[in-house]
């Protein structure tokens, strides 16, 4: 892809994602392939197709030590499947009492007792967005309530793409072209604050503390009324 075509911002990301995310770069310049070409079929579905992905795996990219642990529940569950004993089948269907109990083998309770720890672990585990958050504030913990606008914005605009990453079984959702820009004007925007140098030249930093100073001046205003 011709890097010189596309704005600053684009290049930064294009170019960080050919040195430290290979497996999403195909994703990402896809996307841009795609929002380029207005008479493509299907394209907003391709385009949050590949939004979602890289929203998914950023965290994971940006802090490859946070790869959550995975639980393979369908080979835990063959491999209990293999040992439980038919017996316990005919157990349950004559037992009407609900505080009787059953035995099972030693090695089955074992099991079992791993898979449910390993679902408990995998279930205190921090959300994607509460990496991402963790990420920021280790890179500059004094903008604590800027990183959280971001996220907030992060959450939202993968939230909207997420809705159209699939094709519907019925009606498509007419989404309006200067929509779709907004929003993925949006996402590498905020995809930029991750990556580049955002907390010193990235205009969303700007935007944010100007809306947040807005809101000062509205108060102050109000209260002067008072």
């Amino acid at each position: 892809m011709n890097f010189n075509k596309h704005s600053k911002q684009r290049q930064e990301l294009l170019e960080w994602f050919q040195k430290e995310a290979k497996p999403l770069s195909q994703a990402y310049e896809g996307a841009i392939e795609l929002i380029q070409d207005r008479d493509r079929s299907g394209r907003v579905n391709f385009i949050a197709h590949a939004v979602r992905d890289i929203c998914n795996r950023l965290v994971f990219v940006l802090d490859p030590q946070s790869e959550p642990q995975r639980v393979d529940y369908d080979g835990e569950m063959d491999r209990i499947e293999k040992l439980w004993p038919p017996s316990i089948q005919n157990d349950l269907k004559t037992s009407v009492d609900p505080i009787q109990t059953i035995s099972i083998p030693v090695d089955i309770a074992k099991q079992m007792n791993a898979l449910i720890g390993n679902h408990r672990r995998r279930r205190q585990t921090p959300s994607n967005s509460e990496r991402l958050l963790k990420f920021l504030m280790r890179n500059e913990p004094t903008q604590a309530h800027v990183n959280q606008r971001i996220i907030k914005d992060f959450e939202g605009v993968q939230d909207w793409f997420m809705a159209r990453a699939h094709f519907p079984s019925k009606e498509v959702p007419q989404t309006g072209e200067s929509e779709l820009q907004m929003q993925f004007n949006k996402f590498e925007g905020i995809l930029h604050s991750f990556v580049g140098s955002f907390f010193t030249v990235i205009e969303i930093l700007d935007e944010i503390l100007k809306e947040d100073r807005c809101d000062q001046l509205k108060k102050d205003k109000a209260t002067v009324f008072l």
